[in-house]
């Protein structure tokens, strides 16, 4: 594994140092392409009975890991003040925000299609996820509270709305991440709801879909549905309890969410 690992350092040098050089995007990509062609000739020509390939494709992982991380960082700082405003405005001019995250994003997407197609598919996926998760952070703020029907059928539009916006949007970009297609449309439908047996029906299969879910998300979120009573609200957090009891972890949403 000598030239895998000493090509890291060399790389991870660059990465560090280099960040003001006019051409550090193309750079990266570059050096990420070039770990497809390492993977793919230790996958050939590398027995498995090798004790070296392990350490080879374990070394190119962790590279193709770090550079998603530099390409995305500049992206996703650029988006969090954009995620704020939908608290802030209260989900008035949900369409024009979610917009503006769409075009936000589209531009540095156009930086990643030089990626070989699984790393380009690797980081739209990653993408996709950080734009859903961040639209769940948003309705966990406990920044918003809603005491009628109408008014959660309101919000619940909206985000039915964001959510088509965002998937079509993640879809068309080559995306196939749709394990994440559903977790705005069961919020959405979970503020819609009034009766209390159909929220937590629908609780529950949002907790079947997405098994990383906890209470303390759960609470954060019914914070919205202000008319619920004390006892409606533990009758639906017990319910979660239950069905996510035994349900081993899927693919992470809910937990990489902090509830600080």
């Amino acid at each position: 594994p000598h030239l895998p690992s000493s090509y890291k350092d060399a790389f991870d040098d660059f990465k560090e140092k280099s960040k003001k050089h006019t051409h550090y995007k193309p750079i990266l990509i570059a050096n990420i392409n070039n770990c497809w062609n390492f993977r793919d000739y230790a996958e050939k020509n590398i027995s498995e009975e090798d004790d070296s390939k392990a350490s080879i494709l374990s070394i190119l992982g962790d590279i193709e890991n770090s550079v998603f991380d530099v390409l995305l960082q500049q992206l996703f700082i650029k988006l969090k003040p954009i995620y704020k405003r939908f608290t802030e405005n209260k989900w008035d001019s949900s369409n024009e925000i979610m917009n503006e995250i769409i075009k936000t994003t589209s531009k540095h997407i156009s930086d990643f299609r030089t990626l070989k197609d699984p790393f380009y598919h690797a980081i739209i996926e990653k993408i996709h996820a950080r734009l859903v998760k961040e639209y769940i952070v948003r309705l966990l703020k406990r920044k918003i509270s809603l005491k009628t029907p109408a008014q959660q059928q309101n919000l619940a539009q909206h985000i039915s709305k964001n959510a088509a916006d965002l998937e079509a949007f993640c879809t068309s970009n080559g995306s196939q991440a749709t394990w994440l297609n559903s977790a705005l449309p069961k919020l959405a439908e979970i503020i819609r709801l009034q009766d209390l047996g159909a929220i937590k029906i629908e609780v529950a299969t949002l907790a079947t879909t997405y098994p990383d879910i906890r209470k303390r998300h759960l609470e954060a979120f019914l914070y919205i549905k202000a008319n619920l009573s004390r006892s409606e609200l533990k009758s639906i957090l017990g319910y979660l309890a239950d069905s996510t009891a035994s349900t081993p972890p899927g693919a992470p949403l809910f937990s990489s969410i902090n509830m600080s």
